[in-house]
């Protein structure tokens, strides 16, 4: 298959509105193998990782093949394949040699190209709302982790903390919950509703600092498993045969 077929096909798709193949379950497809692997890498559980980096290999693949339609060359979808087909063929490689820094940092890169193509595109895919949050959450979790810097820049803090808090409300405002199955239903809310006093707390720890502060809050971290159990509630096999009931 030419590399321009995959996504101008996906352009096609999205454009026309085609009611035979649904391409925001077939991302969802994608990401139920996606998002084991992704967190695994992040908390370098490396048990069965090689396999399911060859599921999510076998899925990209599976993914293209199902596209076969000739339509006209959209540069900008083209230069995206081939900056993912790239990254899956890094991730492998980095995992072949036990590199589990750059592993994590290609699955990144994908997580990255899909969320802004997808945004290029205007494709509604409210899973992307709590990978921004995610995104966002890691970078105030990093400054945290260095206390005389975030001491000396309580200001970029103040700002980076901002951000999360407007990534949560876009979180909260979506409906990814109707990408999951009845039974997980539940286990989402409640993964909100921790994230969402763990986030106040946090929010009340981080007013009261102050230059003269012997000790920054750690609260941030308590965040970190709630929101990879959230995560995880769209990963797996079970996940990539649900249909999307809205």
């Amino acid at each position: 298959m030419k590399k321009n077929q995959f996504f101008g096909l996906l352009v096609g798709l999205i454009l026309v509105n085609c009611q035979e193949t649904n391409v925001v379950e077939e991302m969802q497809h994608f990401d139920a193998r996606f998002i084991p692997v992704w967190i695994a890498a992040k908390t370098g559980n490396t048990n069965n990782l090689q396999s399911a980096v060859t599921d999510l290999q076998n899925q990209w693949e599976t993914l293209k093949s199902e596209y076969e339609l000739e339509i006209g060359p959209t540069v900008d979808w083209l230069e995206t394949y081939e900056c993912l087909d790239d990254l899956m063929n890094q991730t492998t490689s980095a995992l072949e040699r036990e590199d589990m820094p750059s592993v994590l940092e290609y699955l990144d890169g994908i997580r990255f190209e899909l969320i802004h193509l997808r945004n290029r595109y205007n494709v509604s895919y409210d899973l992307d709302k709590i990978w921004e949050f995610e995104m966002a959450y890691t970078l105030v979790k990093t400054m945290m982790q260095n206390p005389k810097q975030v001491l000396l820049e309580l200001n970029e803090l103040d700002c980076i903390v901002e951000d999360m808090n407007i990534a949560w409300e876009k979180v909260l405002k979506s409906n990814p919950i109707a990408m999951l199955p009845t039974e997980k239903k539940n286990i989402f809310k409640q993964f909100q509703q921790d994230i969402d006093a763990q986030l106040k707390t946090f929010n009340d720890e981080v007013a009261a600092l102050n230059v003269e502060s012997e000790t920054v809050p750690d609260g941030i971290l308590r965040i970190e498993q709630s929101l990879l159990g959230m995560l995880a509630l769209f990963g797996g096999a079970s996940q990539a045969e649900h249909k999307t009931v809205n």
